[in-house]
């Protein structure tokens, strides 16, 4: 899997700022630029096949350190990895994970991060809300299975 996140985001650059609507990609902030570079890392252990939990959450740290809210990056790095419950629930033995599910979790945060980077507030607060609403849905199936 390569979504080819460079080539999505200059290609939403294009499509989007040409019609003026929202600011273009191009002129990213130090904050989407980190926010990026971590969903970047997150697309390479997902290629690779690995669980990718400390990828996964270093992005959620980094989307939680662009909105500037230092509390909310505080209560986050207190609750730490447990926030991404399936480094809990998955086996220690080394598995690969289910490349399927971390590609849909993989397309849930290039929803928000485009929300975030076309500036769109209503945007991202849905794309977040169906990312921790379909989260919440996998980890009670996986629950469910065992």
């Amino acid at each position: 899997m390569d979504y080819g996140l460079r080539s999505r985001a200059d290609g939403a650059s294009r499509s989007r700022g040409d019609r003026g609507r929202g600011p273009r990609f191009q002129r990213r902030s130090p904050a989407q630029e980190a926010v990026l570079t971590a969903l970047a890392a997150l697309e390479k252990c997902i290629e690779r096949g690995e669980a990718a939990v400390e990828a996964d959450f270093a992005l959620h740290v980094a989307i939680a350190e662009a909105t500037n809210n230092s509390r909310f990056v505080e209560i986050l790095k207190a609750m730490g990895r447990e926030l991404i419950p399936r480094g809990s629930l998955s086996t220690s033995s080394g598995e690969k994970s289910d490349k399927v599910y971390l590609e849909q979790i993989d397309r849930e945060h290039w929803n928000i991060i485009t929300a975030i980077c076309e500036g769109n507030v209503e945007g991202a607060r849905s794309a977040m809300s169906a990312h921790l609403n379909g989260s919440m849905q996998r980890y009670r199936e996986i629950i469910r299975r065992r």
